[in-house]
């Protein structure tokens, strides 16, 4: 379902805070940098002596959220709030997966029936009544007599631009839409047009586009070349010698001929080598310069070539080993009582070609340290490796970390050693990045969304393009998991959690926690109390005054033959439980009654003692407009309740869960693509070994 945006002058924005020209209307989950986009193409240009343009605009926008395809619709609307001029700009964001399944976006942005053409509404988020519909087009409108030049050679789309007259900017979409019909439908996407070229708009980002006549531009409006398509070449012939000289129309019906500048390729760079000089002749200075050159640098070259040999051999007298390493052979310590020093590079070879690595770690350990110590690293990381291996499968654990340099980098995908993989004992696992075993390990079921993501993980290489893949698979398969609750359901759920987060943090919620926990009633019978599923214990006492008046209760008429037998104390009891016209007077006299209470034993006293400290921090300041500020409080957070109870009706449980799960996957998916970006040559690599779960 695309993503839409609408931008106009409001007194008051989406976004608090904002007034004038704005956002007015969007989609819930619209990213954040497309929206900062969308309002960049959302500029308009009003013409005081012309009638205004009817702009259909399609691009192709390429962001850190995703690639999209843009069709936008702006248009005069009148005056604003102020009586100024107004414009609205009506956009529809679709992924490349989306338009698939779609016609051409000209057809769209001509007969799509929800386009705004004015927004005299309240700011809110987009509903399901206002979503693209493919059902909503209404293509049944007047055929229209093409009488623009085509924009298509030889089944392809060409670079155009069309100087057209005031208001004809629909007709010219209709044309862009005729057009777009003779290509291939997968290709007819790929154009990108306007009907009115602004002059904030870039040129090249337009195949296709419109322009006023005799408007005029801060740009060449004909002749920019446009990177999306690649131009054809163009042959220039000989002018035919009946053409009118002058270039006039021929006949009585001929239109007239916009003539444009002449066009003439640059080069983007000329390079010192492209210059063409005048040969140079050999004259007897030249040559008898050149000899001498060419015999100083001979002498210099003869020179350092018998400088390297005399070292070499100096060196090679000093230090006989050093001839072995020249050859490539390993300078191990001469030793006739240690056979491992002499041959460890033949024994290394025997135990490769017998497949015995596995089964002789602490003899081949040693061979793999002495080859280390030669320059060969390789077999101490296969040794180091499946060292780690055998540890996993002995102590039962998932993970085994591998030494760096055991992975190598080939073209499009990582390898694991292919020697360390003819070694290795069988197994049910997967070569990841460190940085991918969360999404991994995460709890799966057979219905794991994240399953066609583990599907594609290998034993011995890991190829990012797949692992690419099975992440957009796993993120559909958690929308469409999450699409089977019910997308009012799933709408309320969200808003449910939002503001139930809220509520947490505020501070006042907090306290009266505090309070239920102090007078020791079930927690279950809290006034914000969350059950288990996740919604609200108590969704039907939505009344704050009527929830302290019940805590107070249910805490003093038990105990108040116990709490004192004083006159004041029996009116304070007697007042508190007449009826409070708000919170705020209703906990004072509870307070009284705290205060003129004298509990006979030393555990009620301790307890009332808490209680009453808690009471009066909660709701009782020495200032008027202090205590009508915690009224005005203790009302919101009644209402707030009430829209949580609302909230909860309209979802059953089941979708809050599901709701939860699909956000924690989202989030292990999006750690998995961050860390798929960071994957270089000290990423840490390691082995899944999935048996060990199993067991």
């Amino acid at each position: 379902m695309p993503l839409q945006y609408l931008h106009t002058s409001a007194r008051r924005g989406l976004e608090p805070g904002k007034s004038g020209f704005c956002c007015v209307a969007r989609d819930r989950d619209l990213p954040p940098d497309l929206a900062k986009e969308l309002e960049r193409l959302s500029r308009y240009e009003h013409f005081p002596d012309r009638e205004n343009p009817w702009i259909a605009r399609h691009l192709h926008i390429s962001l850190r959220s995703g690639n999209y395809h843009v069709l936008s619709r702006l248009i005069d609307a009148g005056t604003d709030y102020s009586k100024r001029n107004n414009h609205i700009a009506h956009h529809l964001s679709f992924t490349e997966e989306e338009v698939v399944r779609l016609p051409d976006p000209a057809t769209i942005i001509l007969f799509w029936r929800g386009w705004r053409g004015s927004w005299k509404e309240p700011p809110r988020i987009l509903n399901e009544q206002d979503a693209f519909s493919i059902k909503n087009l209404d293509t049944e409108s007047t055929p229209l007599s093409d009488a623009f030049p085509t924009a298509i050679e030889r089944g392809r789309p060409i670079e155009k631009p069309y100087t057209i007259k005031v208001g004809w900017e629909r007709e010219l979409a209709l044309h862009y839409r005729n057009e777009l019909l003779k290509l291939p439908a997968e290709s007819r996407w790929n154009v990108v047009f306007t009907s009115f070229i602004l002059t904030s708009d870039r040129p090249a980002d337009f195949l296709w586009r419109g322009n006023w006549e005799n408007r005029s531009l801060p740009f060449e409006f004909e002749s920019v070349q446009s990177p999306l398509i690649e131009r054809t070449t163009t042959t220039f012939k000989k002018p035919k010698t009946d053409s009118v000289e002058d270039g006039s129309p021929s006949g009585p019906d001929a239109k007239p001929v916009v003539r444009s500048a002449p066009k003439v390729e640059i080069p983007e760079e000329l390079r010192s080598e492209d210059r063409k000089r005048p040969k140079r002749k050999w004259t007897r200075k030249r040559l008898k310069r050149t000899l001498n050159l060419s015999l100083v640098v001979l002498a210099l070259l003869c020179g350092g070539i018998a400088s390297y040999l005399l070292l070499g051999l100096n060196h090679s007298e000093t230090n006989p080993d050093s001839a072995s390493i020249a050859i490539g052979v390993a300078p191990f310590p001469a030793s006739q009582n240690n056979p491992i020093q002499n041959d460890a590079r033949s024994r290394w070879q025997g135990f490769l070609d017998s497949g015995s690595l596995y089964r002789n770690l602490e003899e081949v350990l040693k061979i793999s340290e002495f080859l280390a110590q030669a320059g060969d690293k390789e077999p101490l990381l296969i040794v180091e490796s499946l060292v780690a291996i055998k540890r996993s499968i002995e102590e039962i654990e998932p993970l085994i970390a591998l030494p760096k340099g055991i992975v190598d980098s080939k073209e499009f995908q990582y390898e694991l050693n292919s020697t360390l993989v003819s070694m290795m004992p069988a197994f049910q696992g997967a070569l990841i990045p460190e940085s991918l075993t969360d999404i991994v390990s995460t709890p799966a079921d057979e219905h794991s969304p994240l399953e066609p993501l583990i599907q594609r993980l290998l034993p011995d290489r890991f190829i990012p393009e797949d692992i690419i893949q099975g992440i957009k698979s796993s993120r559909r398969h958690v929308r469409d998991q999450l699409a089977q609750q019910g997308l009012g359901a799933v709408s309320a759920a969200e808003e449910f959690q939002n503001q139930a987060s809220q509520l947490a943090q505020d501070e006042l919620a907090t306290n009266i926690q505090a309070l239920e926990s102090a007078f020791g009633i079930n927690s279950s019978n809290g006034f914000l109390t969350m059950n288990s599923s996740g919604v609200l214990a108590t969704p039907h006492e939505t009344d704050i005054k009527n929830h302290l008046q019940s805590l107070y209760e249910t805490y003093m008429l038990p105990r108040a033959s116990s709490m004192g037998s004083s006159p004041e104390f029996r009116l304070a009891l007697a007042k508190a439980s007449q009826y409070h016209e708000s919170v705020i007077i209703a906990t004072r006299a509870i307070n009284d009654v705290f205060e003129k209470a004298d509990p006979f034993s030393e555990g009620d006293r301790a307890q009332l003692q808490r209680i009453q400290n808690l009471w009066r921090a909660t709701f009782l300041r020495g200032d008027l407009m202090k205590e009508t500020i915690i009224n005005f409080n203790l009302e919101r957070l009644a209402n707030s309740k009430r829209s949580l109870a609302r909230l909860q009706s309209e979802f059953p449980p089941k979708t809050l869960r599901e709701l939860d799960k699909a956000q924690r996957l989202n989030t292990a998916i999006d750690t998995a693509e961050s860390a798929l970006l960071e994957i270089d040559t000290q990423t840490q690599w390691v082995l899944m070994y999935l048996d060990a779960k199993e067991r």
